[in-house]
């Protein structure tokens, strides 16, 4: 299915409020090819007899592919390169959290003390959850009914038939929240990585950087080669200025322009590079993985977040002083190129990091063990639904206590309301008494 990266969206000209929308948008159209592809039809078809132990789904934005279940037999797992959405942990029953617990696409550093700050994110995850419901939803449903019938089981419950989810996280990365036993959490499951080797340009350029190099990167999703002509020119000027070379993943094998100190690649070995004893900081957009690689090698970050969980992830390393940021709308130079050099040369970044790095890998197995662990569970007890919540039924108020809080609180008021009009009718009795008995002496 690899060519449904060509309906991917140009994430550089993607803003944070159009970025949800823009997103289910591109899942319906990615599902469509899916459902649509030849060998998908046959194993769907109603007369197919194959037998699955176990369905793999990515959990994220694809609540359609959930008519699998019912369509083979078999139970699911959901596996996500990052945290969960606010919907996703509604989905399966987990705590929301709302209260205490930002998600990823919650994008600023928060105080659980500020009632502004908790006001703020129960504006931003309500409108998640509506536009979740409201938008999404409809577009998952109307894919079911298509390629699955109209007799298929509603979607929110085909949903809750998730077994456990494979959550590629760690709480050193986010912020402490309460979990079911249905997520399992594995946090840099992809970190054992053999080192791959550089081509010999690209070696001859690092060995001879004795001054340092930075790495440059905006991942697999955003290309540098989309980057307006005003961002390349900032681009280029700051590292023209640094006393360091640049490494600079970009997508084309030229680039006009180019300082004399810059290496352009339209591919590098990232691990292999991150771990180069001449690394001086990676400046990268703020991806999970890309985190993660950084942390475990010791190397210092500077964050310019496109996208996604991009901001929050970057936001998490700035608040412990192992990352800056520098905003890429406005992508001021100077700015970056500040942040690059204090990073760079003060090693106290350094330490920090590796430090950080203790807390991140001091874990009981490893996370690949943990993930084989329980996805062989789930097939030996056919599907381990005795750990699936009963909140996963309940309505959002209901899990919220929200229903019956009302009710004692009407309670409350309606006793309140009785004692006063009792008490009042008792005062007026009394004082009729009394002046009645005035009256007659």
């Amino acid at each position: 299915m690899h060519h449904t990266y060509s309906l991917m969206p140009d994430f550089v000209k993607t803003s944070e409020t159009t970025f949800i929308t823009d997103w289910w948008g591109t899942a319906e159209s990615i599902l469509e090819q899916f459902f649509s592809h030849p060998e998908m039809q046959r194993i769907i078809a109603p007369n197919n007899t194959e037998h699955f132990d176990l369905i793999m789904l990515e959990y994220m934005s694809w609540e359609a592919t959930c008519a699998l279940h019912d369509r083979l037999k078999a139970p699911i797992i959901g596996i996500i390169s990052l945290q969960l959405f606010q919907w996703g942990h509604y989905g399966i029953g987990n705590p929301t959290a709302l209260a205490y617990s930002p998600t990823v696409l919650d994008s600023f550093d928060y105080d659980v003390t500020s009632f502004w700050h908790r006001l703020r994110l129960l504006y931003e995850h309500s409108v998640q959850a509506f536009g979740h419901r409201f938008d999404n939803m409809p577009r998952q449903e109307r894919l079911v009914k298509k390629y699955f019938g109209e007799n298929v089981r509603d979607l929110q419950e085909l949903n809750a038939e998730l077994s456990l989810v494979i959550s590629n996280t760690n709480p050193i990365l986010g912020y402490p929240r309460p979990n079911l036993p249905i997520i399992i959490e594995v946090g840099g499951i992809h970190l054992k990585i053999k080192m791959k080797g550089f081509e010999k340009n690209v070696k001859k350029f690092l060995d001879s950087a004795v001054e340092g190099f930075v790495y440059f990167s905006l991942g697999s999703n955003v290309k540098s080669k989309h980057l307006p002509e005003h961002k390349l020119k900032t681009l280029m000027s700051v590292f023209a200025s640094l006393p360091y070379k640049v490494l600079w993943k970009f997508e084309l094998d030229t680039l006009p322009g180019k300082p004399d100190n810059v290496f352009i690649s339209k591919w590098l070995p990232q691990h292999d590079v991150l771990a180069h004893p001449n690394i001086k900081v990676f400046v990268y957009q703020g991806g999970l993985q890309s985190t993660e690689e950084a942390i475990t090698l010791g190397v210092p970050l500077v964050g310019v977040p496109v996208f996604g969980d991009q901001i929050f992830n970057v936001v998490k390393l700035v608040s412990v002083r192992i990352a800056k940021m520098v905003h890429f709308n406005s992508l001021p130079g100077e700015e970056l190129r500040k942040a690059i050099v204090e990073v760079a040369s003060d090693p106290s970044w350094k330490e920090r990091v590796i430090k950080f790095r203790e807390l991140l890998t001091d874990q009981p197995d490893t996370p690949l063990d943990r993930a084989v662990w329980w996805t062989e569970y789930v097939i030996r007890h056919k599907g381990a639904y005795h750990l699936r919540p009963k909140a996963r039924f309940l309505s959002w108020y209901q899990r919220e206590f929200l229903d019956v809080m009302a009710f004692v609180i009407a309670i409350v008021l309606l006793v309140v309301y009785l004692t006063v009009k009792i008490v009042r009718r008792l005062l007026a009795y009394i004082c009729r008494k009394v002046c009645a008995k005035v009256k007659t002496n």
